[in-house]
Parts: structure tokens; sequence; C-alpha cells
């Protein structure tokens, strides 16, 4: 129970700061996109996965597009469904369900983060610092509160480097599936900017360790380092490099294969993008640059107001204590290096090679150079610049967000500077001998209680003091109330509805059914947000994005463009603010409004599916079921006909017509358009994506392979060690047969 005492108390302490500000600021990291997109899509996949789907296609955003593929919508990611399950459970609806999901996932940043502090050598307390300020640093806080992903990314990287770490201390299979594991769920949670930056420090983490505990080799093989001293420490850390390499290798083997079902669809629709298919111009690469000066500046003042994404003062925040000790770590250490020794005020001399010092140069030496790394990646466009030329990396923009790295390490730096207090004030236990007095060793030892625990107390009262004593940030505030209701759903009911006319700053987004709501309310959007959205859908829907309003703010002068497309692909709806002028919506007919919003009917869009009669469109005789990955249109007419569905034709879409393989025909709007005889027929279109059922089968194939090469390796050990285990043939006349050699010549 004592191992365990000081995990529990860390997530007992996260999770009361987490409950208080949940109490003060309800649904607190229901903020920006986390709302707009993130919710709405986890409620389809959580709702497609009640039906017993998977929810790899979404109709109601973008006329139809793809959904797993676009990866941000977590569809293969369990914490995700768990979450809403949770929030539906307590608190009767799903949109609970990014707040718990946070919840969960900062505890597990805090365990994590306690776990690498403690494979890096420090002791309890420097952990615990550690564990305690990872999760509750401002950017995993205040950008969590609007991107979900980053605090998925708060919770996983520290697992991949626990599984790292504990991989190349003993080679084996739980070190290996625990890396593989973390791995996974980080790149499942569907934001592979964040996975591939974290294995990038990962990579450099396990060089970085393998360098630091293999440098005392260095020194008795006559290559001398300044403090560094001969120890086998260093040997045994050489030693392991063999056995470890090929394993790690076969790491990103098993993560490649664990991860192909998402990974494969990625790189279809990635490469069908509108924005991401290609790199990113070099002006909108760099946006978002952080400024050094107020990274700064945050480490000790992150008040304020607003939250920028170019200002660093208001997310590079770690807690003041954390600075603090940061920078004496980094100075005793740095100084030790130098000096070679380490002398305590006892008179007790360690030398460079101490257990206890190798423990701080490991720290240094992993957590310095990646910490100054993640400052030139965030700030400089020099290097930043130089990164652009390397592919798949010039396709990620915002560098600021590399911030996360630095609080990351800075935070270890910190724990480090602790655990040089800790070593320096805590005495040995008297012995014969004792360079102090029993007496002495108690007043010391409450001495260095007071200072650790009380290091701690401030850290934590500093962090919760910003959050709890200080309004809400985050990169925009929503100001309604949860959970989020549409009362003109059933008006709108399956008919096509879009936005017109809204500011960009609205606080209330849920209201304009913009965005990605209507993934959350079951209504049919003309367009959405969705990065990895088509260069065909972005086309077919002029090119709309993130808020996907037409005519955004525009206010007076406000003209619907392209009103026959909008009417082709069925917009009968459209909501605008009240008080738009009546001539920008002339043709339209004012159905209801609530004071902040009025809802107009078209008459003229064409509905969801009907049969072409000239240039008439017939709804009679066709009704139309739109499921989770395909539509059913039933036909019940009196001629043959050419029916349109008002969804955009997907090439990996499949017709049938009455269980027969069918063609689609041409249509000008490239819709959905198929021909059926006369009668009575059912049509069912159906979405294949071939990449993620590759990717299933490739998944599947190594997760066999990995069985079956773990069960032989038992089969064989168990083997080996009954082979060990008989007893040597017995020699004639009752005597036990020796091995030949030396000791049997000797006798």
């Amino acid at each position: 129970m004592r191992r365990w005492a000081a995990p529990l108390l860390l997530a007992a302490a996260v999770l009361a700061a987490l409950v208080a500000l949940e109490a003060k600021t309800p649904f607190y990291f229901l903020q920006d996109d986390n709302r707009a997109q993130n919710l709405p899509f986890f409620v389809h996949a959580y709702e497609a996965l009640a039906q017993g789907r998977i929810a790899l296609f979404n109709f109601h955003q973008y006329l139809g597009t793809p959904f797993l593929a676009t990866g941000q919508a977590s569809v293969l990611y369990p914490p995700m469904y768990l979450s809403l399950a949770l929030s539906q459970l307590f608190l009767g609806h799903l949109q609970g369900g990014v707040d718990v999901l946070v919840v969960l996932h900062l505890l597990l940043a805090a365990l994590g983060m306690y776990w690498v502090a403690r494979l890096l050598g420090l002791s309890e307390e420097p952990a615990f610092l550690a564990g305690l300020s990872w999760p509750l640093c401002s950017f995993v806080m205040y950008v969590g509160n609007s991107w979900v992903p980053y605090t998925a990314f708060a919770a996983w990287f520290p697992f991949m480097l626990a599984g790292a770490l504990l991989l190349l201390r003993r080679p084996g299979p739980a070190p290996l599936a625990l890396l593989v594991a973390a791995r996974t769920l980080l790149f499942l949670d569907g934001h592979p900017q964040n996975f591939l930056y974290a294995t990038i420090f990962e990579v450099l983490v396990v060089g970085l360790a393998t360098l630091a505990d293999a440098g005392v080799l260095a020194a008795r093989r006559g290559i001398r380092f300044p403090g560094v001293a001969p120890a086998a420490a260093g040997v045994q850390a050489a030693s392991r490099v063999p056995r470890f390499l090929p394993r790690y290798l076969l790491s990103f083997v098993l993560t490649f294969a664990a991860s192909a079902p998402l990974l494969f669809p990625m790189l279809a629709q990635t490469a069908a993008s509108a924005g991401r298919s290609d790199a990113l111009p070099l002006n909108v690469y760099l946006s978002g640059i952080a400024k050094a000066a107020e990274l700064l500046r945050g480490f000790a003042d992150p008040y304020g107001d607003g939250l920028s994404l170019n200002n660093g003062r208001y997310y590079s925040f770690i807690g003041r204590p954390l600075v603090l000790l940061a920078a004496f770590g980094v100075a005793a250490v740095g100084l030790f290096l130098l000096a070679r020794t380490w002398r305590r005020p006892d008179g007790m001399v360690l030398a460079a090679g101490d257990a206890a010092n190798r423990t701080l140069r490991r720290v240094l030496l992993v957590a310095g150079p990646t910490a100054a790394l993640a400052w030139f990646w965030a700030t400089d466009t020099e290097f930043l610049t130089f990164l652009y030329g390397v592919p798949i990396l010039n396709r990620f923009r915002w560098p600021f967000k590399l911030t996360i790295f630095l609080s990351f390490f800075l935070i270890l730096l910190g724990a480090m500077g602790l655990q040089v207090l800790k070593n320096r004030l805590l005495p040995e236990a008297p012995a014969g001998g004792a360079f102090v007095s029993a007496r002495r060793h108690r007043e010391r030892t409450v001495a260095a209680a007071i200072v650790l625990v009380g290091a701690i107390v401030l850290q934590y009262g500093d962090l919760a003091r910003l959050y709890l004593a200080y309004p809400l940030k985050t990169m925009k505030i929503q100001t309604e109330a949860v959970p989020l209701t549409e009362p003109y759903a059933a008006t709108i009911g399956q008919e096509r509805v879009v936005a017109m006319g809204f500011r960009a700053d609205i606080g209330d987004t849920g209201k304009t059914i913009a965005y990605d709501y209507a993934s959350l309310f079951g209504l049919y959007y003309f367009a959405g947000y969705d990065p990895l959205v088509s260069k065909a859908n972005s086309e077919a829907t002029m090119g709309l994005n993130y808020d996907a309003v037409l005519c955004r703010g525009l206010g007076p002068t406000a003209q619907i463009p392209n009103t026959q497309r909008l009417r082709a692909y069925g917009v009968r709806w459209y909501v605008a603010p009240a008080g738009t002028p009546d001539k920008d919506l002339a043709e339209m007919v004012p159905v209801a409004s609530d004071g902040m919003r009025t809802l107009y009917r078209d008459d003229r869009a064409a509905p969801m599916a009907f049969a072409e009669e000239g240039a008439r469109a017939s709804a009679d005789g066709v009704a139309l079921e739109i499921g989770v990955n395909g539509l059913t249109v039933r036909t019940d007419r009196a001629e043959a006909s050419r029916i349109v569905v008002a969804f955009l034709r997907n090439p990996a879409f499949s017709i049938s017509v009455d269980g027969r393989t069918a063609a689609f025909a041409a249509d000008a709007y490239d819709r959905v358009a198929f021909d059926v005889p006369a009668g009575a027929h059912v049509v069912r279109i159906a979405y294949r994506d071939a990449p993620f059922e590759l990717g299933l089968a490739v998944a599947g194939a190594a997760a066999l392979a990995t069985l079956g090469a773990w069960l032989l390796s038992r089969r064989l050990r168990r083997l080996r060690a009954a082979k060990k285990a008989v007893p040597p043939p017995a020699m004639p006349g009752g005597g036990e047969a020796r091995p030949s050699g030396d000791g049997a010549a000797s006798e």
C-alpha cells in the first residue's frame, strides 16, 4: 500500500482541483472547438455505435463526407466512448462527455508524469511535484479547454516515455506492450500532428537517456568528461543497447500495425483534402509562432485578458515555484558537472559516479536539450524555415503548439531542482561512525520535510489560484447553457439548412447551427468544419469551412451567393441574425424568430430526394432514409424515373436496386443520381471505407502474429527450463556423471 500512497494522493489532488474548477465554471473544457466540432463528432460516433455501427461516414455535414478518416472524430478511440457513457449515466445527457474525457486524460497525465520522473531516478517528492504540475500547467488547461486533443497528448506522452524507458532498462513484452499501447492510443485520438511530434521527442529522450547512462562508460575508455567518473552502471547501460534496439524498432512496426485502421483512411483522406494534400504555404506554416518575450513573461505573469495564439503569456505558465526550482536545479547540476564533485554541508563528498548524482545528470541531459529544442521550434523563424523542408512537418501550422513540450521538460527540470534540495538537506541515517548525531539527523529530516512539502503546497496553490481566482481563458468562450438544444430542429426536420450573416466572434455559436452542430442536433447542414474536407466537398460547398457561415458578418450588405446551387443541394432553411434586411432574403419566407435569429424557408429548394420530371423535381413516390453509413431510397412510381438524392456522390459509394448492383447516373451537380424502372423498388447506397478494411486486416494479422510469437516464446522457455531440470544420468556403480574438464581432472 505504501507504494501506491503517493500516486493515489497525487490523483486525489488533481481531481480536487478539477472538481473545484467545474464547480466554479461548469463545463469548463467545453469551449471553442471542443464544443463546435469535437462534441458533435463524439456524439455522432457514439450514437452510431449505439446502433451497432462504426461511424465511417457523416451525412450531416458537407453534403455527406467521410467521417472516421478525418481523424479528429476519434471514432476508434475507446476513452471517448467511455466518457460519453459516463456523462449519460451521471448527467442524463452526452454533452458532458468532453469534460469527463478531459478529467480522465488529466488524471492519467499526472500519474504518467510521476512515473516518468521516478523512472529517471527522482524520488517520490520531486516526482509528485512533476505529476501535480503537468496536468495543471496553463498550456494543458487553457489550450485543452479549446482543443481536447492536447489533453490526450498530456495523458499519453508520459506513458510513451515510461514505456520507452522501461524497455531501455529491461527489454521485455510488458514494456513493449505499454509503449505500443500508449503510442497507438495517442494516434487513435486522431491528431497526427501531436503523434508525430510526440514520437520525435520520445526518440530524443531515449537517445539522451542512453547517452546519459552510457557516458560513464566513456570515461573508462579514456574519454574524459567533466564530472563523469567510471562506474559499472555505464557498462550495464551500454550492454543493454544491443538488446534494446531491436525491440524498440519492433515497437514502431507494432504501432504502425495497430494504428493502421485509422492511418490508412487518414492518408487517403489527406491525399484528397482541399488544404492538406500538399505542403502549406510558408506564411501559413509560420503563422502562430510563439513570441519569446511573452513566453518568458508567462513564467511569472500569466494573468490578463484574452487568449491569443501569438501570446505565450497565457500558455507558458508552469507555476512560479517550479520555475525557480528549475533555474536552481539547472545551475546547481551544471556547476556540479563542471566541478566533478558535490560537497554536502556535513562534509560528505559524493563521487561523480554516485547514484544520486547520476540521476541528476540524467534528468538534466534528458530534459535540458529537449526543452531547448522545444523553445526554438516554437519561437524561432529561422529554425522553422529550415524544418519547412522536411516532408510532413511542412503540413502542420501554429508552431506555438510546441510550447507544450517546453512545459513538459521544464517541469522535469523543476522536479530535478527539488531533488537537489532534498539531496542537500536530507542527512544519512545515523549509525556507527555517522557524520551527524541522531538529534541533528532528526532536525534536518524535519527541515527537509518542511521544504519538500512546502514546495509542493506552494506550487499547488499557485496553479490552482490561476484557474480559480481569475476568469476563464480559452481560444473562444462559449456562453450557451449546457445541454445545448435546438428548438428549430423539429421544424427543419430532414431538410438541409445553412447559416447566413453571423459574425465570427459570436458567443452562442450553437444558435447558428453552423460549424458541426448539425451532427449534434441530428440536422443536415450545407457545409461544416473539417481540416481534411476533400477538394470535391469543399468545391461543392463553395469553400465554406470552420464556422461555415454564408456572408459571415457582412450584415446589411449580405447577399446569398449562388442560390441556384444551394437550391440544387436541397438547402431549404436559412438561419440569419434577427434584423437581417428583408431584401437579402427577399425570396425566403420567415417562419420563426427568437430575438437573436430568424429562421427562413426557401420554397424553391429541391427536396432531399426527388424524381426528375423535366424541369420539375417531384418527391411523389420517393422516400429517403438516411442511415449511419448509407442511404435507402424507396420508390413507387408509375413510370421509369431518374431519382436524385441531394448528397454529393462519393467515389466509395456503391449502389444496388432490389439487391442487384446498379450504376450511378450523371448529374450536373455530382449528386447521387440513378435510374429506376416503374413500380416499387428499394435502392441502397452504401459507403465502403476500403482503407479502413485494409487497416483492420493489417492490425488483425499483426495481432495474430504477435500472439503466436509470444506463445511460441513461452513454449520454448518452458522447454529450456524443463531440459535444465532433468537430472544427469547415473554412472555405473551408483555415481552421477560428471562433466569432463579441469575440475574432473584435478581429482
